[in-house]
């Protein structure tokens, strides 16, 4: 993948309306002779979402730069899938400093290293397969049904969570998109990569109060 990718920081995803989804492109084959309709299945599924963010101040100054980097469409853009109901420490309450160690201390030298939450991968699995077995011990809860993660940038939801002996095991969506070998990190701290639906996705317009609550619109890239 040799396209420009800017990074879109967790401090300027303060989302105020979560709508993460599956694109499962279907395609109407027309209607059969008993009047029903026919859909056929024969693309990639993807990744679209439409977050709402709330921005003050500095804030707008740094969206429109990420924004206008990545030049309409030219650029891809990579995106924390923030959602107060995974991992979003910021918006559930979680100290985003992570967990601490014996002495109270907690994993942030203040320079950029900080606690990003994850589970292990405890078997080798193959592009295609839509189930894992994981140890989520270091998480700051429990894998759930119906959560965010993601593997090198290719995000899933969990669609079920179940317990094999001492083993957990989770099914998701869409199917692996590549193998994900054993003692790999899951990260629960969601991530894809996108492209911008328009050339003027996420303008942040803004009055007197300095506020801004842009939409920004994505389509997962899958050309990878």
């Amino acid at each position: 993948m040799s396209r420009l990718i800017i990074t879109i920081p967790r401090s300027l995803m303060r989302v105020t309306k979560v709508n993460w989804w599956i694109d499962w492109r279907g395609q109407s084959a027309g209607s059969g002779n008993d009047s029903t309709e026919q859909i056929v299945y024969n693309r990639f599924p993807r990744w679209i979402g439409s977050p709402e963010v709330l921005l003050r101040g500095d804030a707008i100054l740094q969206w429109r730069a990420h924004m206008m980097a990545a030049r309409g469409r030219v650029g891809l853009f990579r995106v924390p899938m923030m959602d107060a109901l995974s991992y979003a420490p910021s918006l559930h309450g979680h100290n985003p400093d992570g967990l601490p160690f014996s002495t109270g201390k907690r994993f942030n030298t203040g320079k950029g290293f900080g606690y990003a939450p994850y589970a292990t991968n405890l078997t080798a699995a193959v592009a295609g397969a839509t189930s894992l077995e994981i140890n989520d011990d270091n998480a700051p809860r429990p894998v759930r049904q119906g959560v965010y993660i993601s593997f090198n940038d290719w995000p899933y939801v969990v669609t079920s969570v179940s317990q094999d002996g001492g083993t957990k095991v989770i099914t998701v969506e869409t199917p692996l998109r590549e193998n994900i070998p054993a003692e790999a990190m899951i990260d629960l701290d969601a991530k894809g990569i996108f492209i911008a639906d328009t050339d003027t996705m996420g303008n942040p317009e803004y009055g007197k109060d300095l506020k801004a609550n842009p939409t920004a619109s994505f389509v997962e890239w899958i050309n990878r």
